[in-house]
């Protein structure tokens, strides 16, 4: 199992905007810097074999929450609403790619959460679709 952590809050997937003369990434920073701390954390050759990604993605407790509000929040009995969980992986399994996966049409299962915690934070998990069922018996 390879286990990552992003240090920063979450970001979503965006579709390129285009331009005048040519088209822009709104998230192109927050991939690069994503992408350089995946490439510094892992430095095996990308698996080319099929695999299984979980994403947990943690968002901050709003300051407002009251005291009962922020144990539901914790207790994962209320979920952050406002990204997109779909876009959010569709963003850090791009980052992935050449790093850590050789190619996303490998990718045999993909699990992902929102959760509330005390700091922003993604972590990802990439087993061998074999470690993975290995560890399900």
């Amino acid at each position: 199992m390879i286990q990552l952590e992003i240090p920063w809050e979450p970001t979503s997937w965006l579709a390129p905007i285009k331009g005048k003369y040519v088209f822009y990434d709104p998230r192109a920073s927050e991939k690069k810097a994503t992408r350089f701390l995946i490439s510094q954390t892992y430095t095996d050759p990308p698996l080319t074999v099929p695999t299984v990604i979980e994403f947990t993605f943690h968002f901050r407790i709003p300051k407002y929450a009251s005291k009962k509000k922020r144990s539901d929040m914790l207790a994962g009995r209320v979920i952050p609403t406002k990204k997109d969980v779909s876009n959010l992986v569709k963003l850090y399994e791009d980052c992935l790619k050449k790093i850590v996966i050789d190619d996303d049409r490998n990718v045999a299962k993909i699990f992902s959460e929102k959760l509330y915690a005390e700091k922003d934070m993604t972590i990802i998990k990439v087993y061998t679709l074999e470690e993975y069922a290995n560890n399900r018996r």
